[in-house]
């Protein structure tokens, strides 16, 4: 058992892997499993995705 760093709710993993990516069932945030012993979780860091060069700048508005 760990809980999220998000929402502190309980985030109950069967066979926990270092990197593994999970979904807290509570508030929806992304985690990702950093350390085994102890169980950790840290919020998962998605900034060196691809998806993120998909957005330029210019292609922003700024209008809702």
């Amino acid at each position: 058992m760990v809980l999220c760093p998000e929402c502190d709710q309980r985030v109950v993993l069967r066979r926990p892997k270092l990197g593994q990516h999970v979904v807290c069932q509570e508030c929806g945030t992304e985690l990702v499993v950093v350390n085994m012993k102890p169980l950790e979780l840290d919020w998962a860091d998605y900034e060196d995705e691809d998806w993120d060069d998909d957005w330029a700048d210019e292609d922003w508005d700024g209008e809702e």
